[in-house]
């Protein structure tokens, strides 16, 4: 621990007074004070001390040996991982803290933006800045030979910034609408699948939502109320409406307002007759209007079946059992459990 301590008092000690090593403790100084004081002055002196560890950062890096151990090869050319540490840094101190130093993921998304072209300018400063032993820094316009590479490093770095946004907003789309991440992406050039098991469209709740619904209006429900109800949906489609907006205002909490938004609900109600009397299928869609990847709409269907049951109720004192005719809702599954998405027809 001796070494170790002794090791680092070397480090920083400053072989003279204009040097990397002096910006360095003036940094851990301000630390240090702004523990000490009230919040207003705290922030004052810590935004001291980023500046002085971010100049100190910067001026480490362009050190020779330093300079040398921080090029990277890459395919074609070397790159140098100095801009974007101080990058990193300047846009922690701008848009984090001292904890977000130690928490990289609490930095906020505008933060990752910046560092491309931070770092683009922390790299092309000194391409502007003349010095020499005798005069003082003077600046200067780059070459013309220069200058076409300079263009291009700066677009380079601001297409990773764009990269970024991407991320950020395919991220934000994502967690806004999740049925997208039922979506196809095998043939996007930009978006790619990180997690193998994805959920599945959020259609599938829409649609058991839909039919827990209509059990609580229909189930044990006498049978001659709910033929006047068949009759009334048959010339109006009032009943579709109704339950779109039942379902919204249970799912709205749980999807999201902007995912029920674009889930439309409709159904259909059709007639047979069968050995034990009358019954009725109930077809349910829920169509997607959000964003997809092809052109048309999607949907999901769910058939129900409404039948008749005779049940027998024995009132005491009675020898004869009373007869009532109550409904009966059965509904099979959705139309494709696995992705929860049927292409619709056009």
């Amino acid at each position: 621990m001796k070494e170790l301590f002794g090791s680092l008092r070397s480090f920083l000690t400053p072989a003279q007074a204009a040097s990397w090593q002096t910006l360095m403790l003036l940094s851990l100084f301000s630390i240090a004070m702004a523990a000490l004081m009230t919040p207003v002055v705290q922030g004052i002196v810590s935004f001291c001390g980023w500046v002085f560890l971010i100049t100190a950062v910067w001026w480490f890096v362009y050190e020779k040996d330093v300079m040398s151990a921080l090029m990277v090869n890459l395919v074609f050319t070397k790159v140098f991982l100095g801009p974007w540490i101080v990058a990193l840094l300047t846009v922690i101190a701008l848009f984090g803290s001292w904890a977000g130093f130690a928490n990289l993921a609490g930095i906020a998304p505008a933060a990752l933006i910046c560092v491309g072209p931070i770092a683009a300018a922390i790299a092309l400063a000194p391409k502007f800045i003349k010095t020499s032993a005798e005069k003082t820094p003077q600046y200067t316009i780059p070459e013309t030979k220069h200058r076409q590479g300079m263009v291009l490093f700066v677009l380079s770095h601001l297409l990773i910034a764009c990269w970024f946004q991407l991320y950020f907003l395919v991220q934000g789309w994502l967690n806004l609408y999740p049925s997208l991440l039922a979506e196809d992406f095998s043939r996007s050039s930009f978006v790619f699948r990180v997690q193998p098991n994805v959920q599945a469209s959020r259609g599938k709740e829409v649609l058991n939502a839909a039919e827990s619904e209509l059990r609580d209006r229909l189930n044990n429900q006498n049978w001659g109320a709910i033929e006047r109800w068949l009759f009334e949906s048959k010339t109006s489609n009032q009943w579709t409406t109704d339950l779109e907006q039942s379902v919204q205002s249970r799912l709205k909490n749980k999807l999201g307002a902007g995912e029920m938004e674009l889930w439309k609900l409709s159904g259909k109600a059709t007639g047979d007759t069968y050995d034990s009397g009358a019954y009725y299928n109930l077809l349910l869609n829920a169509t997607w209007k959000g964003p997809t990847a092809a052109k048309a709409d999607y949907t999901v269907t769910k058939r129900c079946e409404l039948a008749p049951k005779r049940t027998f109720n024995r009132k005491a004192g009675s020898p004869i059992p009373e007869t009532k005719v109550i409904g009966t809702l059965r509904c099979t599954d959705v139309s494709d459990p696995k992705t929860g998405f049927v292409q619709k027809k056009a």
